[in-house]
């Protein structure tokens, strides 16, 4: 489907054009791609997929807001899809490190 505009817009923000991209269900990619780390980022999402995904090594929830539900003007709702992006990029920082530190250890 469509993605939402405060999406679009949150990652304009730091240059990044995803405005031709999809939002597309887990079953697009279930079992056709191999997952070797799988990580939700909002209760939705955690309830929502699968428990069991072929060939996935460690599965991760992260409980993290979700800001397609923000309220507000346009600006407030990108402001939230900002501030959730910046939460996910501290995570992924945060988690590549443990892996690095795990992989050379």
């Amino acid at each position: 489907g469509k993605l939402r505009d405060e999406a679009v817009a949150a990652m304009k923000d730091l240059g990044v054009d995803i405005s031709s991209h999809t939002a597309e269900g887990i079953a697009a990619y279930m079992g056709k791609v191999d997952v070797d780390y799988l990580i939700t980022v909002c209760s939705g999402a955690e309830q929502s997929c699968p428990a069991g995904w072929p060939g996935v090594k460690a599965r991760f929830f992260w409980d993290l807001p979700d800001p397609s539900v923000a309220e507000g003007d346009v600006d407030a709702r990108v402001a939230r899809y900002i501030e959730v992006r910046e939460m996910i990029q501290a995570r992924m920082d945060t988690w590549l490190e443990e892996v690095a530190a795990t992989a050379t250890a």
